[in-house]
């Protein structure tokens, strides 16, 4: 059986799937635009390349934050800090981890890669997370079941993850 076979239906990237990720990162947005931390112009635009990427059969990170940086949204350090404080989370960068296959390749590559995910540690029986999507209730459920144990979660910067899934992309 190949890789994607064995991977447990929940975590595929399918239509389902898709359609989910879109939705989590679609009300980030909404809600940062409502906040007025956003304009509704640089909205309107992430908001179409979002759905755009999701509707390709592409595998690409599907992140509001990725969308934003990507527009050269001004600000985004500030508003990375502002999120992380909402969610009661910190934020992280990955540069100072060895990145290891045995935390990290629990998941599916794709997974990791759409989801903008990345177990970079474990701590006595937990996961340590590097999420692009604080508020993402889905993520936060999902995470621990396909790992096997808890797990606490940290905003990682846009920039950062690209740079720490290239290390796990060559790890994997």
């Amino acid at each position: 059986a190949s890789r994607v076979e064995s991977v447990p239906l929940s975590l595929v990237i399918d239509a389902t799937r898709r359609r989910a990720v879109l939705s989590d990162e679609m009300e980030l947005l909404w809600d940062l635009q409502q906040q007025g931390l956003v304009a509704e112009a640089q909205y309107a635009v992430v908001v179409r390349d979002l759905t755009e990427m999701t509707s390709s059969d592409s595998i690409t990170t599907i992140s509001a934050l990725h969308g934003l940086s990507f527009r050269g949204f001004v600000g985004l350090d500030a508003l990375l800090i502002q999120l992380a404080a909402k969610a009661s989370i910190p934020v992280i960068t990955l540069a100072g981890f060895d990145l290891q296959p045995s935390v990290f390749g629990v998941l599916p590559l794709d997974y990791l890669t759409f989801q903008g995910v990345i177990p970079f540690e474990r701590l006595g029986g937990e996961a340590l997370v590097a999420i692009l999507n604080p508020f993402s209730e889905r993520l936060r459920k999902e995470l621990p079941v396909a790992l096997g144990c808890p797990c606490h979660f940290f905003l990682i910067p846009p920039a950062d993850f690209d740079t720490a899934l290239e290390v796990v992309k060559n790890r994997y």
